[in-house]
């Protein structure tokens, strides 16, 4: 009996494990697509860089409605 109830506790134990571990493989957001447009900066609510593990660096613009 305690050695099925190890087995499920390390059984268990490695599930997490490996879900943890796959959480963070890579970065939440990057850009595939650019524009190369001026955006007025009054129309800029907030910026955001992506992470250096994309490919390519960008800075992404959240803008006001409209």
């Amino acid at each position: 009996m305690a050695r099925l109830t190890l087995s499920l506790l390390v059984l268990m134990l490695a599930v997490v494990a490996v879900a943890e571990g796959l959480r963070e493989i890579g970065p939440k957001k990057c850009c595939f697509r650019f524009n190369d447009k001026v955006v007025s900066k009054e129309r800029v609510v907030d910026y955001t860089k992506t992470s250096q593990r994309c490919s390519k660096s960008a800075i992404l613009l959240k803008t006001v409605a409209g």
